[in-house]
């Protein structure tokens, strides 16, 4: 099965530099500024919306998502 494009959108952010969100799988990716590449796994498309709204992408990753929803290393 091919794996369908999602769109990334970029983050003013000292740590973070684009994200994107699967609708039907509610997945959540993050590319760091670093290289490095995660998926949070189970994310509510609200809480991402509140990810991209929020002062502080890097505060509300570290406060909000990493407790809550598991997530894997990929790059």
């Amino acid at each position: 099965m091919p794996r369908r494009k999602v769109l990334m959108h970029a983050v003013e952010s000292t740590f973070i530099a684009e994200a994107g969100y699967d609708e039907e799988s509610a997945r959540m990716y993050l590319h760091l500024l670093d290289g490095s590449r995660y998926i949070y796994f189970l994310v509510p498309r609200q809480v991402f919306e509140d990810f991209l709204a929020a002062d502080s992408q890097g505060n509300f990753l570290n406060t909000v998502i990493k407790p809550r929803y598991r997530f894997e290393q990929v790059a």
